[in-house]
């Protein structure tokens, strides 16, 4: 029995077994840790044996439908090569994001995932360190920090922070084991020598100082409100997102960009939430009446325009509802109304209709009785003549004998 299974990391990821009968000739093919193909026979394996081989079935990725040995991933099954998965989290670790998610599902991989999939398409482990790095700035251990000028983690031992008198226990003074940088593990800036870091910080006035003075009409540099990260803007909108803790603040004004729905948003003129630069900038004391009154209105007018609107919804149901159907009412009696005139109307003028045939008819037939008894008058005439000439002859006649 010949066992192919494909193992990454100590984790069983695809299995199967070949039973290899005797004299019998059987090939499979395969695709080794690097990517080549090899062939394997019955004469070249006992039956007997019990051998353990790497093997990467052969399908298409879903990604770029690319044809490759594609490991299933745990979570979903789903058949993603590792340039797609390698470039879909290089692509999260660039934009300091560490919550990566599957690119076929929703789990989100854990640390060992993504820094095992780092290290096996990078073995320099370069996308891996940076991924290191926003892990710790981003997850804010006390005892993992990085180094201020290469960024390379720097963790003490864990146990130094139990106690009631941890302070005391941590080291301060700290050198990098990658750029030998020597810096301050409590303030995390560089050393500072026979100075508290309550004086070093007093020295970072000079660099608030400068980030406050304005330039081309904007200030050098704004401070994160979360992580009190320094970010100069080179152009755009003032709407920012702080790339290290995705704070959403104003480069403008420094604040965070809140809002309301009832009393408006960062950009809103009167809201007690909008930037300072939006109304009277060098005004406060008059921006800040304005906006409270405002605000104080809102407040008041919300509870009052609620109630109004009920009192006036129950007054026009108790009103409305009676003058309404009394409306409707009104109005189907005059449809009725209206529907019988028009009835009436239309049987008058057919009965007029039919009166004025009958009259029509009626002037005909005296016509005809008059035009019947004028050809008989003159019938009759002409029969007379006819008569009374005939009696003339027959006398002349009767004299001449």
């Amino acid at each position: 029995m010949v066992k192919l299974h494909w193992i990454s990391k100590g984790e069983q990821l695809w299995s199967t077994s070949v039973k290899l009968k005797t004299n019998v000739s059987y090939s499979a093919r395969f695709f080794t840790s690097n990517g080549r193909k090899q062939t394997m026979n019955s004469h070249s394996l006992s039956s007997s044996d019990d051998t353990s081989i790497a093997v990467f079935p052969v399908s298409e990725c879903q990604v770029c439908l690319e044809e490759s040995s594609i490991r299933p991933l745990l979570c979903c099954s789903s058949t993603v090569c590792l340039s797609c998965i390698y470039f879909h989290l290089s692509s999260h670790i660039s934009e300091a994001k560490i919550r990566i998610s599957c690119p076929s599902c929703s789990h989100i991989f854990t640390r060992e995932e993504i820094l095992s999939f780092l290290l096996e398409k990078d073995p320099n482990g370069e996308m891996a360190e940076r991924y290191k790095r926003f892990y710790a700035d981003i997850n804010r251990e006390p005892h993992i920090k990085t180094c201020p000028q290469c960024c390379a983690i720097k963790e003490i031992d864990k146990n130094l922070f139990q106690g009631v008198r941890w302070r005391k226990n941590i080291p301060r003074h700290v050198t990098c084991d990658e750029c030998q940088f020597e810096w301050c593990f409590y303030c995390h800036a560089p050393w500072h020598n026979k100075m508290t870091c309550k004086e070093y910080r007093e020295g970072e006035k000079l660099l608030r100082t400068w980030a406050a003075q304005t330039d081309n009409n904007q200030q050098n540099a704004q401070q994160c409100p979360r992580c009190k990260v320094f970010i100069s803007r080179n152009g755009g909108c003032p709407h920012m997102i702080c790339s290290k803790c995705h704070c959403d603040f104003c480069y403008n004004c420094g604040k965070r960009r809140l809002g309301i729905k009832f009393l408006g948003s960062h950009e809103s003129r009167f809201s007690p939430f909008g930037c300072k630069y939006n109304l009277y900038p060098d005004k406060p004391i008059l921006r800040y009446t304005v906006r409270g009154l405002v605000a104080g209105a809102a407040t008041l007018a919300a509870p009052v325009a609620a109630v109004g609107a009920v009192a006036l919804l129950a007054v026009g149901t108790t009103i409305g509802a009676p003058t309404y159907g009394t409306y409707r009412l009104v109005k189907h009696i005059r449809n009725k109304n209206r529907a019988r005139h028009l009835r009436s109307q239309s049987t008058l003028s057919s009965m007029n209709e039919d009166s004025s045939n009958v009259t029509i008819e009626d002037d005909d037939y005296n016509l005809a009785v008059e035009a019947s008894l004028q050809t008989f008058k003159e019938e009759m005439e002409k029969r007379e003549g006819i008569l009374k000439n005939h009696l003339e002859e027959s006398d002349d006649d009767s004299f001449d004998d």
